[in-house]
């Protein structure tokens, strides 16, 4: 994570996560970020938001030392996100909530995404949780769109999603793929003009995701290789 006192964009992939509730259409929003961490993304959303927009934010965080850091050094306490200590996969699980967007940024050893939230009953249980014009968002880690980890992670959201879109952030190994139960009009949102070059970025780098050809698994519950596949992927 990190924090400026007066910065909103670092040119990280919280900048584009920035972009997620203009997806969809709504002034008043509510959404879930599964990993705070440091707060980054929350903040950023927070911040590049126009007045008019209003947005609820569940913030849900595993580990509560994680939490009192982000307090202390990453001034999380000064944003309205509302923290949760609990599992991501359980909370959704237990909620009754409906979201208009719900982000995953969540990894271990600042590699692995725990293999429960990259499979297709974790996707399901995140599409249930999603209104009409919901957009579900992953933050990603691949060498390139040519892994398997790539291919089976798109083939896994492919049975719950029914549009399916990727985007690298530039010079990084970050992938954001985006989920959604209706086509995304990517180019014509009403956005705040300081964001409009990251929007441009976002817009000409974006990849709609199509069948892939490649046999590769689809990540389940009781059959998933995402840590082996994300080493041979990284290494």
């Amino acid at each position: 994570s990190f924090y400026h006192p007066t910065k909103v964009l670092n040119g990280g992939y919280a900048d584009y996560f920035s972009l997620i509730p203009f997806l969809t259409g709504k002034d008043l929003l509510r959404g879930a970020i599964i990993g705070v961490s440091g707060g980054a993304v929350g903040r950023t959303i927070f911040a590049a938001k126009p007045p008019s927009m209003k947005i609820a934010i569940d913030g849900i965080e595993i580990d509560p030392e994680v939490v009192e850091s982000a307090k202390k050094y990453f001034a999380l306490g000064k944003q309205p996100t509302n923290i949760h200590i609990a599992d991501g996969r359980m909370f959704l699980t237990d909620s009754k909530a409906l979201y208009d967007f719900i982000l995953i940024d969540a990894f271990q050893e600042q590699l692995y995404i725990p293999f429960y939230l990259l499979t297709v009953e974790f996707f399901n249980i995140a599409n249930e949780h999603l209104a009409d014009n919901g957009v579900f968002a992953l933050n990603f880690i691949s060498s390139s769109r040519e892994t398997a980890l790539y291919e089976s992670t798109v083939k896994t959201l492919q049975e719950v999603f029914p549009h399916i879109y990727s985007f690298r952030v530039p010079d990084s190994s970050n992938f954001l793929f985006i989920g959604s139960k209706k086509e995304i009009n990517f180019e014509s949102l009403e956005i705040p003009e300081f964001l409009k070059s990251t929007q441009t970025e976002f817009s000409q780098g974006l990849k709609r995701e199509i069948e892939i050809k490649r046999t590769v698994p689809i990540f389940r519950d009781d059959r998933s290789a995402v840590e082996l596949m994300t080493e041979k992927s990284i290494f």
